[in-house]
């Protein structure tokens, strides 16, 4: 895979290999502007050792720039990536629950606490959420979810928080923690 990834870049960095590695011809072609996003693992790691010599050609000029992404995660990959954490440890008994909607993906936690976990650590790392940090508070919190064996509401998410900004792990106003709703007035309010 990696040569063959390796193959295709080369196509589209000459023209002239267009025609056989890509199906195109490039006298049709005018212009062309190609973005090409690799994670630092694919590109430093991987392509850069196991086929330098495109690496040697996009040296000598005909790469515009390199980019370096933000390595911090938004709110929807945090998300995503606890989906896909409790799809990969699930039981068959808990997937077909969540394929019948008998139970959120996110069960026990809940959506709602999750986001404001993301942006407390966002608040508490200065604007942004790392990964790390991220997953070191939701393990935290789910510990304390399956220790108590229930699904997570207000109390339990207020608890934690507190024993969170307690230890200065966690940087938020108490008052605004007490000032929350109570899952069973914000149930009666719907």
């Amino acid at each position: 895979m990696v040569i063959r990834l390796g193959s295709l870049i080369r196509a589209l960095i000459e023209p002239r290999n267009y025609r056989d590695v890509l199906g195109v011809d490039p006298k049709r072609l005018g212009k062309v502007m190609m973005v090409l996003a690799f994670t630092p693992q694919l590109y430093y790691n991987i392509l850069k050792n196991m086929v330098p010599d495109v690496f040697d050609i996009t040296r000598g000029g005909r790469v515009y720039m390199e980019i370096v992404l933000d390595e911090r995660m938004p709110l929807w990959l945090y998300e995503a990536m606890l989906l896909q954490r409790f799809n990969a440890y699930s039981t068959d008994e808990r997937l077909d629950l969540v394929r019948k909607g008998l139970i959120s993906g996110l069960h026990p936690l809940r959506r709602e606490y999750l986001a404001t976990l993301y942006e407390l650590v966002a608040n508490t790392e200065g604007g942004k959420a790392s990964p790390r940090a991220l997953v070191k508070f939701t393990s935290k919190l789910l510990d304390m979810v399956v220790e108590r064996g229930k699904e997570l509401n207000y109390e339990l998410f207020e608890e934690f928080l507190k024993s969170e900004v307690s230890n200065g792990e966690l940087k938020a106003y108490l008052d605004v923690i007490n000032e929350g709703p109570n899952d069973e007035r914000g149930i009666q309010g719907i």
